[in-house]
């Protein structure tokens, strides 16, 4: 991404648009390119045909990029950025996108650029992480209601088998209360100064306008009607955007520059949202936020006050908290109108573009605040003089709360509250692709579900035909649909028949999404449906209920974007993006209202980090989230029984809008963690199940959002201590504990207190035990689901062993987070060990050392071993056959002490084989802590497995060997106490660089205890010599 804008957010938004009846085309012969420019026009028009898709003759120089050829300004700082590497250029500051608006303003631009590179450096690409992340949506797309769109159809993401690692984490909001600092700099206004205040009609504007005086500061009035009421100067139809700019004009011609706003127009009772009509909310979101995008714009567009300081603020009533408690296990305290969502997402996101005013939403109690309208005014004007950086403050009964982001992962080891099945119909909004298609994909998956899918686009006839191109192909069809567009409108552009070129490849993701389901066995419907047009919705309802005659659940995902700076965005833009939401859930609450037959057991709405931060350029985008979360909380009064929640999505990576910008590998460089597929299509499930019915974002680094936030740990209640005896006997200082989703602990490995580390030395060094790091990890994962058995590993490995050097101890640090499985009787842990490096002057040297990690699997079910395998020791000729006298000690083949001495006897076989005779099991020689219960993981047996394997390759192909992980290893359970057991190593394969077998333990009754299919250990000398080789 290029950012010789210098803010290259200003960039991307601030693309200018054609003049109004310019369409771009026809403008006649255009003078040619100075002929020193053609190797530099050539490379331009080259990356241009590579980035678009656009064969050169629709290239027309003077055709706006944007406007005219859809080139959207991701594409473009692309393309910036790799001429600039192709001549090396360096960065020019200062410089903005919108300043070369057609493809002759970027040659001209370029080919002065490289006349002037005296001599040319390679040049580096200097983006901001908060830039990037804010130009995640810039490029506008044609209106739908669905969640995003693409160039071309991507590849469905199958998911592993495995759970991922991930720095995502979940985050509740609490509303907490709060003390400004008194040593805060408070806010003076100038003397003279003019605030234009909006009118609530009760009393509290007139108060503001009171204390404001007092302060030497002016006022204006502005009241809802025709003319002029009480003490009110101009009255306007806040629905009437022209009438709104009109009265601001003549403000402004007859008392001067307008130096703020204060919006108390919401504080003004409404009807409740069950009392409106489709109509009457539209009036009401018209008034109260998209009146303020009209206001905003006229304030934008005055001069800069240097002198004086301005204000941006606004007063809303979801109850004094902005809907948010003070805890996350307690209930959301939501006592106002959903629409006021809208006035603080727009207030958020208009403060992200802007430094000339300071921000502030103050949410109240309606009628505490209405109640006593001059304290009212007081505690409004007191937090926007306050000089304090929230920008959202809430009041009520006297306490000042400000939200605030609380890292609180679920917890997995609960029982789900809601149950689905194959009779489970499912309802999802947002199309059949992105991110709406993946957790469509994941749904079925796992619970084999009926799913409605609906979105805007329609499947053509030829989708099949379509989705065969690329390449030439595509150029040609893409032309092909220009020329069609042009026998019926001759003045059609380059950019209309591209957003019908992207509508028709929008149908091949559909129709390839549910191909995809209907593979998997899934009965899935696809309906055409504007979220927007009540008239379908009542329609698709209707059919519901006939066909079906229930309604499980609902995933409202639908969503556009337009971005642009605020100050160059219309009105009717403004209400295409925030409409989609606005609109959309009122429709949905009105439906669920007419059919209560239906009974939903949740409804997920899909909002935006946009909702609870503000975005950059995404004024409508952030008003539209912010409103839906608190409208899908006045869901739950129509379906009392039902869980209602709000996800805020960070950027999805894979599908979505930084996949096909290529923004994703730019942010991930710059530090954002992105969500791809599985993860989000996992969070979404574990929310849906485990939730609290809440608002949750899941998101990991978002610089300039989650580190504007105050993150608070809640520790959980209860840590008992014995429960770490009877599960986790072994781990030590178990810290950040959060039941069933993540914790951290420790564990200093010591000669002086693990005495059993002399009896593993290997070249004079003692060693962690690879089957002790092995505990380890179950035992942290046992920690978290202590109801739970464990039943396997995938994907174990051992990387670096953990030595004893100079007998300096060892600390080790064990990381463990929870994930669901498939099945859902089963949960997936990733634990890793890892330590730091201390030299003998107690610093540490160099980077972190991961020792061991691996995939523990846990479940509800006990294992029970039902496996009998014949005997391995009946029927197979005999290689070699060693007693334990032969095996251990000084010149012998291991240098095991008697706490490791597990084998009384090994015999190799002539297939390959290998089997071992298990000592007696003394689990306490090496965790005296045992108190009478036993180690999750036959730590011992396991040795007596890694040993056979060992020997048998020392014995057969004469190679020392150390372990160094496993494919596979399932566990069936613990012997009872006094089996005897053997170590059974077959199907060996030998590599260059490793050795591989599976392993099993084997009790004398047949039944199998445990089996590591895919154990590999790597060679680390090939022995020669005596009897038993040495190295």
């Amino acid at each position: 991404q290029d950012q010789a804008s210098g803010d290259i957010v200003a960039g991307l938004s601030r693309v200018r648009q054609p003049e109004s009846g310019d369409s771009g085309h026809d403008k006649g012969p255009a003078p040619t390119v100075d002929p020193g420019a053609i190797d530099v026009q050539d490379l331009i028009l080259r990356l241009f045909e590579e980035k678009t898709g656009y064969e050169r003759e629709l290239l027309d120089l003077d055709l706006d990029l944007e406007a005219d050829l859809g080139i959207d300004t991701i594409k473009q700082a692309q393309i910036f950025a790799s001429i600039r590497d192709k001549y090396g250029l360096a960065r020019e500051e200062g410089v903005q996108l919108k300043d070369f608006p057609t493809l002759r303003k970027v040659i001209e631009y370029m080919t002065r650029r490289v006349e002037a590179a005296a001599a040319p450096t390679p040049a580096t690409t200097e983006v901001s992480a908060t830039d990037v992340l804010r130009t995640l949506a810039s490029a506008s797309s044609a209106a739908s209601s669905e969640p995003d769109s693409q160039d071309t159809p991507i590849p469905d993401v199958s998911a592993p088998s495995v759970a991922q690692w991930t720095e995502i984490r979940r985050w509740s909001v609490v509303s907490r209360p709060t003390t400004p600092d008194p040593e805060q700099r408070r806010v003076q206004l100038s003397h003279g100064s003019l605030i234009l205040l909006t009118d609530d009609g009760a009393g509290v504007a007139a108060a503001v306008r009171k204390r404001l005086a007092a302060l030497g500061v002016k006022s204006l009035l502005l009241t809802e009607g025709e003319r002029p009421t009480g003490q009110a100067d101009f009255a306007v139809d806040f629905e009437d955007p022209v009438g709104i700019k009109q009265t601001i004009e003549e403000m402004r011609h007859r008392n001067g520059p307008i130096d703020g706003l204060i919006h108390l127009l919401p504080l003004k009772r409404q009807a409740p949202v069950e009392q409106m009509s489709l109509a009457e909310w539209r009036r009401t979101t018209a008034r109260e936020t998209k009146s303020l995008c009209t206001l905003a714009k006229a304030l934008l567009s005055q001069p800069d006050s240097k002198d004086h300081p301005r204000i941006f603020a606004a007063a809303t009533c979801l109850g004094g908290s902005f809907g948010f408690a003070a805890s996350p296990d307690d209930p959301e305290v939501l006592a106002g109108p959903p629409s006021h969502g809208g006035v603080a997402g727009f207030v958020k996101a208009l403060a992200k573009e802007t430094s000339e005013f300071l921000f502030k939403v103050v949410d109240l109690d309606q009628e505490e605040a209405l109640a006593r309208p001059d304290a009212t005014a007081g505690a409004i004007l007191d937090e926007i003089l306050s000089g304090n950086p929230a920008i959202e403050v809430g009041f009520r009964r006297g306490t000042r709360a400000v939200p605030q982001l609380c890292d609180r992962p679920l917890d997995l080891s609960r029982q789900p509250h809601i149950e689905l099945n194959k009779h489970s119909v499912l309802l999802l909004f947002g199309g059949a692709r992105g991110i709406t298609g993946e957790i469509a994909k994941d749904l079925v998956d796992r619970f084999h579900c009926r799913l409605v899918l609906a979105g805007t686009t329609a499947l053509p006839p030829d989708v099949a035909e379509i989705a065969k191109l690329s390449g030439e192909n595509l150029a040609r069809y893409r032309r092909q649909v220009l020329d069609e567009l042009r026998t019926r409108d001759p003045h059609a552009t380059v950019a209309k028949a591209e957003a019908e070129v992207q509508k028709r490849l929008r149908s091949v993701e559909i129709a390839r999404t549910l191909n995809i389901l209907r593979g998997r066995g899934a009965d899935v419907r696809y309906e055409v449906c504007d979220v927007r047009d009540d008239a379908r919705m009542a329609a698709l309802f209707d059919d519901l209920s006939s066909r079906f005659g229930r309604l499980d659940g609902i995933v409202f995902a639908s969503g556009i974007i337009e971005d642009k700076l605020l100050e160059d965005k219309t009105e009717e833009s403004f209400s295409r993006v925030f409409d989609v939401k606005a609109d959309g859930i009122f429709n949905l609450y009105q439906n669920l209202r007419a059919h209560p037959e239906l009974k939903p057991a949740f409804v997920a709405s899909f909002s935006s980090v946009a909702g609870r931060f503000g975005n950059r350029g995404q004024a409508d985008y952030s008003a539209a989230n912010e409103l839906l979360a608190k409208f899908t909380y006045e869901l739950g009064g129509v379906l009392a029984d039902a869980s209602c929640f709000v996800i805020d999505w960070t950027a999805w990576s894979e599908v979505g809008l930084p996949a096909r910008s290529g923004l994703a590998a730019m942010m991930k460089e710059q530090g954002l963690d992105l969500l791809n597929p599985v993860q989000g299509a996992e969070c979404f499930h574990n929310e849906l199940l485990y939730g609290t019915g809440q608002e949750a974002l899941y998101a990991g680094r978002l610089p300039g959002y989650t580190d504007e936030a105050v993150p608070i740990r809640l520790e959980p209640e209860g840590w008992q201590g014995d429960l770490q005896t009877g599960l986790a006997p072994m781990l030590q200082d178990v810290s950040e504990y959060q039941p069933g989703a993540c914790l951290k602990a420790r564990k200093t490995i010591n000669l002086d207190t693990d005495r059993w580390l002399a009896d593993h030395v290997i070249d004079g060094v003692p060693l962690l035990p690879g089957v002790l790091g092995i505990e380890l990890m179950v035992e942290a994962a046992r920690l978290l689901f202590p109801e739970f058995h464990f039943v396997g590993l995938d994907d174990l490995r051992i990387l670096l062993a953990v030595k004893i050097l100079k007998n300096r101890p060892v600390d080790l640090r064990i990381t463990a987070q929870a994930h669901t499985a498939k099945q859902p009787y089963q949960r997936l842990v990733l634990v890793r060990i890892e330590s730091d490096f201390i030299g003998p002057n107690g610093r540490q040297l160099g980077e972190t050392r991961r020792h061991y990690e691996a995939t523990v699997i846990l479940s509800r079910v006990r294992p029970v071993s039902r496996t009998r395998v014949p005997s391995p020791i009946v029927g197979a000729a005999v290689n070699r056959e060693l007693a334990e006298r032969d095996i251990y000690g000084k010149g012998k083949l291991l240098p095991h002490g008697p706490a490791f001495s597990v084998l009384r006897a090994i015999r190799t076989m002539e297939d390959r084989s290998a089997v071992g005779w298990v000592a007696p099991i003394n689990e306490s020689a090496v965790c005296p802590a045992l108190n009478g219960h036993r180690l999750s993981t036959l730590p011992l047996a396991r040795e007596a497995g890694f040993q056979v394997a060992g020997l048998w390759a020392m014995l057969t192909p004469g190679i020392f060997s150390l372990p160094h992980g496993c494919r596979r290893l399932r566990n069936f359970g613990l012997p009872t106490e006094g089996t005897a057991l053997l170590a059974r190593s077959t199907n060996f394969t030998i590599r260059e660089d490793s050795i591989e077998c599976d392993v099993e333990i084997v009790g004398d009754d047949g039944l199998v205890y445990d089996r590591m299919e895919g154990y590999y250990a790597v060679p680390v000398a090939q022995l020669v010599g005596s009897e038993y080789g040495t190295a």
